[in-house]
């Protein structure tokens, strides 16, 4: 039993890149042709993605929210999240606006990643109502202008993590 007490999510599954770094570890359609990505992609994504929280002020025991459909960037950004220490909080697509603002306000989320421009309307609509929310990565379509909260958009986030990645991988592997 001792053996698994101090495995977490993030050390399995940085367990399973080692050993299948080229296996295939999601598939999905992309204009109608399937896109592959292995281990070690997802992982190379989940840790720029860390990076970026981290960069962003997510600590250990931060609540970050994803709201989105399933696709293979709520994959990457729940294993960021949980990489950072923080919590995921998953919020459904189908969820209005009020009910998103209550869980929000009730997680304390101070980060979320949003699926697509539809998804970020509604959150806007309630944003001015989460103060502790400081910070939201689209991860399709385009930012609009404007928003009383920093929108950033997914390969910003990717990018930004990935070059402080180096820097922050001792607070990543933690």
């Amino acid at each position: 039993m001792s053996a698994i007490v101090n495995l977490t999510l993030p050390v399995v599954f940085r367990r399973t890149v080692q050993g299948h770094p080229g296996a295939i570890a999601m598939a999905h359609k992309v204009d109608g042709s399937w896109q592959t990505i292995t281990y070690r992609e997802f992982q190379d994504h989940a840790e720029a993605v860390a990076a970026a929280l981290i960069d962003s002020g997510i600590l250990p025991g931060d609540r970050v929210c994803v709201l989105s459909a399933n696709r293979p960037e709520w994959l990457i950004a729940d294993q960021g999240i949980l990489s950072t220490g923080a919590a995921n909080v998953p919020i459904y697509p189908t969820l209005t606006a009020p009910q998103i603002r209550y869980l929000l306000q009730d997680s304390g989320a101070k980060a979320l990643f949003v699926s697509d421009p539809t998804q970020l309307a509604k959150v806007l609509e309630v944003a001015h109502e989460t103060p502790s929310l400081g910070h939201i990565v689209l991860m399709s379509g385009d930012v609009p202008e404007g928003a009383k909260v920093p929108v950033e958009p997914w390969t910003a986030c990717l990018a930004r993590g990935a070059s402080r990645k180096g820097e922050l991988l001792q607070e990543i592997e933690a």
